[in-house]
């Protein structure tokens, strides 16, 4: 199968059993590329949506690859925080909430995947052309709407653990925006 269509096929697969929907687009296949192996992402498209518990045997049994390597794969993979491993079993995680924090978190991949994988990731979320379809795919729609990314970069600040829309204004104190 050639490698478009590998990771094709696991965004699309990533999309099943979520709310939240990867889009077709030629920087979520640069993510995917850059934080799943050829491998990886052809054995985990055999599930068939995310969430879904697979032990080893059936991995194998989907894949044709046999168990003592995917079992090697996919701990590898639950060490890197790609999967989760509960028991014998292995879950493929939606992209957000999910795979996004927990890889990131890990910190455990090559440094260089990771940050490649994090400029894509920071196009995907933050810029042009999906960002003008953010209610598909941004974790922060509220920080974007009330405009609080844009106080937040003429102030430099904002108030840790609160919602977005309150933003440090100088000496001033704290304004609500509305």
């Amino acid at each position: 199968m050639p490698e478009a269509d590998i990771y094709e096929k696991l965004r699309q697969t990533m999309n099943k059993g979520t709310a939240i929907k990867l889009p077709k687009h030629k920087a979520v296949m640069e993510m995917l590329k850059s934080i799943f192996s050829k491998e990886e992402a052809s054995l985990l498209s055999v599930f068939e949506k995310t969430g879904q518990p697979l032990p080893a045997e059936n991995i194998s049994q989907l894949s044709g690859v046999p168990k003592e390597r995917v079992v090697q794969v996919f701990d590898d993979m639950a060490y890197k925080g790609k999967v989760v491993k509960a028991g014998n079993f292995y879950v493929m995680m939606p992209f957000v909430p999910g795979l996004f924090e927990v890889y990131f978190t890990h910190n455990r991949d090559d440094p260089k995947k990771m940050k490649k994988a994090a400029s894509v990731q920071r196009i995907i979320l933050l810029r042009s052309p999906l960002r003008a379809n953010r209610r598909q795919l941004h974790p922060l729609p509220c920080y974007t709407r009330c405009g609080a990314h844009r106080e937040n970069n003429r102030n430099k600040q904002i108030i840790r653990g609160t919602a977005p829309s309150f933003t440090l204004r100088g000496s001033k104190g704290v304004s609500l925006k509305g």
